[in-house]
């Protein structure tokens, strides 16, 4: 009876419980149909908003793409200009540093010339080469050969010759005027004394000119270089006998006579060496000796006057010491030295401030200079007796003039 209790009370419960249930799931039921209906109306206010949401995103990511589109475009379109401006740029940056490297020439041109505006040069020109001039009566003569000008500053400075009272005609002394001006005004003035001779066996001086190709026909060559030239000169001189005599005052007559006869003395090989040099195209000036002993030689210049050599065809001495062909006033000077007169003076003493310094460093080797003696024989050895000068061996008229029989001739003038 319990257990029969026992159940039937659990039916009960159950079914009390079923009910409730039942009650309870009714009463759910209800409550969730209008809760579904809102519910579905909530939800489909929400797709409408994200539908809206949606194409309002695609509209945006449109613009996105198409102004991205339109930016490459506009990116590409601009790429090439913007490539020529750079070109451009580049460019103008260029000729703009052009431009100012022009200028900065231009400016450190105008500055030198402005410093050189404002140098204040006080220096006249140097007039070098200046001695007397001899001439025979109504024959011609060049004033300005053997002249030659140097300034400091100016590269051109001008010379004038005043000869306004020299008169060619009429024998006598004359003075003459050699003016030299630079480009600042600066004047120099030396003066020289024209000596206008009476005399015969004048020569016209085409005909001295004539003779002075002839010789040069002989002994230059068309390889030779302008040292081998003046040695040429200078062997060849070396043939021509050295008597103490002077055939002309004049130094171009002097040279012809010389030629001709193949004898003269050291003023005779100082214008015969001028003669020939200036007639290959060399600048030639005059030199004497300043210490009593007379003599004269050459300073010539074989590149336009921009340097002076020495020259002196007239000594005899043997070995590269003898030749003295275009050779440094040091070595002039020591030959000078050791090669002395009897009265104990140097045969080379020269007044140097006369004339322009040579450069420094010989311009000829030893082995240059000895080709002259490559055929063993450059001048007859001199020999003296009684005290006379004559070349052994050397027989142009028949027997050694001045020699031992006190053989002569009719020369072209009373020395002989």
């Amino acid at each position: 009876m319990l257990v029969k209790g026992a159940i039937m009370a659990t039916s009960n419960n159950r079914n009390s419980s079923g009910r409730s249930s039942s009650r309870s799931s009714g009463a759910y039921s209800h409550k969730s149909t209008s809760q579904r209906s809102a519910y579905t109306k909530t939800a489909g206010k929400r797709r409408k908003k994200k539908k809206k949401s949606y194409a309002s995103l695609i509209v945006i990511l449109v613009a996105i793409i198409a102004i991205a589109a339109i930016v490459l475009i506009v990116v590409e379109v601009l790429k090439p200009q913007t490539a020529v401006s750079a070109d451009s740029a580049a460019l103008s940056a260029s000729e703009s540093q052009a431009d100012l490297a022009e200028i900065e020439t231009e400016t450190e041109i105008e500055t030198e010339a402005l410093l050189e505006s404002t140098v204040v040069d006080k220096t006249a020109p140097s007039i070098y080469g200046v001695i007397p001039i001899k001439v025979y009566a109504n024959h011609s003569v060049s004033y300005k050969t053997g002249i030659y000008v140097e300034d400091d500053i100016d590269e051109n400075p001008v010379l004038t010759v005043d000869n306004d009272d020299v008169n060619l005609s009429v024998p006598g002394e004359y003075q003459l005027k050699y003016i030299a001006t630079d480009a600042s005004g600066n004047e120099s003035i030396k003066y020289t004394t024209v000596t206008v001779l009476e005399g015969d066996y004048i020569v016209d001086d085409d005909e001295i000119w004539a003779l002075a190709d002839a010789v040069l026909d002989e002994i230059i060559t068309d390889d030779m270089d302008d040292k081998n030239k003046c040695l040429a000169v200078y062997k060849y001189l070396h043939s021509i006998a050295y008597v103490d005599v002077v055939h002309s005052e004049d130094w171009m007559q002097n040279a012809y006579w010389m030629l001709m006869l193949r004898t003269g003395d050291c003023f005779g090989y100082y214008s015969t060496s001028r003669l020939l040099l200036t007639r290959l195209g060399y600048d030639v000036m005059e030199v004497q000796n300043c210490n009593g002993f007379t003599h004269y030689w050459c300073l010539v210049s074989i590149d336009e006057g921009n340097t002076w050599w020495h020259f002196d065809a007239s000594c005899w001495s043997w070995g590269e010491d003898g030749v003295l062909c275009l050779v440094t006033d040091e070595f002039l000077e020591e030959y000078g030295k050791r090669h002395l007169t009897s009265d104990g003076l140097a045969n080379h003493q020269w007044a140097k401030s006369l004339y322009p310094a040579t450069p420094t460093e010989d311009l000829m080797s030893a082995e240059e200079k000895l080709w002259i003696y490559d055929d063993g024989v450059l001048v007859n050895e001199l020999i003296t007796y009684e005290d006379e000068y004559y070349y052994d061996d050397y027989d142009p008229w028949g027997g050694p003039f001045y020699g031992p029989e006190g053989d002569s001739y009719d020369g072209p003038n009373e020395n002989w």
